[in-house]
């Protein structure tokens, strides 16, 4: 499961810090190729950019945060098979 969504993990890794960066990146453009060259449009895709690299973020934060207690979750189901079943008194 996990191999069939490492490239979309991969693509998550790369294309969220590069969308949050974007404003620098286009202040680099501006100061190689003259800040003349730089029109509305570019601006607009920079903050577009942005914005869903930002919102990217912080909704992989949140998917993290839940994948870990699932993790947890499994590993303690996991603990108590192999001390010897379930136990009816404690629960997941």
């Amino acid at each position: 499961m996990l191999l069939m969504l490492s490239p979309f993990i991969l693509a998550y890794i790369i294309g969220v810090p590069i969308m949050i960066l974007s404003p620098l990146i286009l202040l680099g453009i501006g100061f190689i190729n003259g800040f003349s060259s730089i029109g509305i449009g570019d601006i607009l895709e920079t903050v577009k950019g942005f914005v869903i690299g930002s919102f990217l973020a912080v909704l992989g934060y949140y998917v993290g945060k839940f994948f870990v207690k699932l993790m947890i979750k499994n590993l303690r189901w996991n603990i108590s098979m192999a001390k010897g079943g379930i136990n009816d008194e404690n629960p997941l």
